[in-house]
């Protein structure tokens, strides 16, 4: 069941409140050093470290000679003379994503994700509408599978635009004349959203929900020329602890850069953020893959964790 086949209707002003904030927690999302239920912020994602590592690998088109000191500060005199959201997206945040391969993939821009299913029935949340999101296309995870998760891996149906498969890949970008905030949540019930996806085709023909408690999800905001980017991942849910779900969705900071402070600091972070989207492509396909060779198996060995 979706959200929409629930009819959930919350005014727009009561969203991104401290209402959402308290609404995020009872459905076992918890932002960044948020304490959980037992008064302890969450350990990080195991692989933490590992993932930090990766996030700084070198990359060939942001070294000193291929992003100077002058393309810089033309970066810095956009940034600075773009005074609402739609400028940032359009004039900003190319610069820093660089040139992307998008063949594989689908990466899109404000989807309303109004197909999946709520993660608790007893605290709705509103439908995300996301700035950007990366995932896989859809005809590569077999039909079968597709048929059995879909409200956990498809955002929505419809031909007008094709949704992306798990996306684990989210950037959301602060509007100037709102709070910070705003863009923080919203990362953040997208990130539980990335991660229960993932979580679902690493589940699928297994007894029990899976859990490694490693992160495959990350998210990234940009607010007033702050990236930040966080890791997500989920951990078994405390029975009995405000309401019913299988699963708490944790989210960790792995880093945040001012890129408009120098050119030094912009390519450390535009390095982190096109490394992580690199990574959490390379995970997908993982999950996918393993997925896929699940179809394969005699019928009398199938589990499907659809409610992970």
């Amino acid at each position: 069941m979706s959200q929409a086949d629930d009819d959930i209707f919350i005014p727009h002003n009561m969203m991104y409140n401290d209402w959402f904030l308290e609404q995020l927690t009872y459905n076992g999302i918890y932002p960044n050093e948020c304490p959980g239920p037992d008064g302890r912020v969450p350990a990080p994602p195991q692989n933490w470290d590992a993932l930090n590592q990766r996030l700084s690998r070198r990359r060939a088109s942001l070294t000193e000679s291929s992003f100077s000191e002058a393309d810089f500060k033309r970066f810095r005199h956009v940034s600075a003379n773009s005074h609402y959201k739609g400028a940032i997206l359009k004039d900003v945040l190319p610069t820093i994503w660089g040139k992307m391969k998008t063949k594989a993939y689908v990466l899109g821009r404000g989807g309303s994700f109004d197909h999946l299913a709520p993660f608790s029935m007893e605290w709705p949340l509103p439908t995300a509408v996301l700035d950007y999101y990366n995932g896989a296309r859809q005809e590569s995870l077999g039909l079968q599978i597709r048929e059995a998760i879909h409200d956990q891996v498809i955002p929505w149906l419809g031909d007008e635009a094709e949704a992306p498969l798990a996306p684990n890949f989210f950037v959301e970008v602060s509007d100037p004349s709102h709070p910070t905030a705003v863009c923080f949540r919203n990362a953040c019930h997208a990130g539980a959203i990335g991660c229960r996806g993932v979580q679902a085709l690493q589940s699928y023909h297994r007894d029990e929900t899976f859990y490694d408690h490693k992160a495959y999800t990350i998210t990234v905001t940009y607010a007033s020329g702050l990236l930040s980017l966080y890791a997500h991942h989920a951990i078994p849910h405390v029975p009995g602890v405000r309401s019913c779900h299988p699963s708490d969705y944790i989210m960790t900071q792995l880093g945040a850069w001012s890129m408009i402070h120098d050119a030094a600091t912009f390519r450390q972070g535009a390095t982190a953020f096109r490394n992580a989207l690199d990574w959490t492509r390379e995970e997908l396909d993982k999950a996918v893959i393993s997925a896929n060779k699940t179809e394969l198996l005699p019928d009398n060995h199938a589990r499907r964790c659809r409610n992970v």
